[in-house]
């Protein structure tokens, strides 16, 4: 094999040990909230794009902080590639979302995310 093409092969391997790993968790915790009758929300370092499976089908019908009051990219990666969202809040239906902020404070390769959440009636 070309020297130059194992580094890549090698990348491409461990990203798709990742993906299956994260949907499978993804698949636990989604038996899990039909189980919950109770508001929740779920909120962290997805390590996934807004488009990707893993956040796609976790925040399937729940209220995303930033497609509710969030604007521009909303990047919280700033490592190497620094227009990644991979960091999220959403929750049920029935928490309002107030805002959804980005605070761009260096403290880790991640910027925090902070929103404001309401439980309503």
């Amino acid at each position: 094999m070309d020297p130059d093409i194992r580094p890549s092969k090698r990348i491409l391997g461990m990203l798709r040990h990742a993906f299956v790993k994260r949907s499978e968790q993804v698949d636990i915790l989604k038996a899990h909230m039909k189980t919950c009758s109770s508001p929740y929300l779920i909120a962290g370092d997805f390590n996934d794009t807004p488009a990707s499976y893993a956040v796609t089908q976790l925040t399937k019908d729940l209220n995303r902080s930033f497609e509710k009051e969030g604007s521009g990219f909303g990047k919280t990666y700033n490592g190497k590639f620094p227009n990644f969202q991979i960091d999220y809040i959403a929750a049920t239906k029935n928490v309002r979302i107030l805002n959804h902020h980005v605070i761009n404070a260096k403290l880790s390769d991640h910027f925090a995310v902070r929103s404001d959440l309401q439980l309503t009636p």
